[in-house]
């Protein structure tokens, strides 16, 4: 199952649908996904992966059980 949106933002949609996936289908692993120089983010690393942690911090509590993975994506790099 894969939900996307602008700025891998944990909107009330998102935790919506991971809590239904996970007391329905059994999914018991997130993971939230950010890249580099995102426009929803003014282009800001430090702020996009400020996001991915709020995030992170928002289903664990929200959605016990679910083992949350966080990964950023720099073009740079290409890692």
């Amino acid at each position: 199952m894969v939900l996307r949106n602008a700025g891998a933002t944990v909107s009330d949609d998102v935790e919506r649908s991971l809590r239904f996936a996970h007391e329905n289908l059994g999914v018991d692993e997130a993971w939230l996904v950010a890249h580099s120089d995102c426009a929803a983010h003014g282009g800001a690393d430090p702020a996009a992966i400020a996001e991915l942690r709020r995030g992170a911090a928002r289903l664990r509590s929200a959605v016990p059980g679910v083992s949350v993975r966080l990964l950023f994506y720099d073009f740079a790099a290409g890692a």
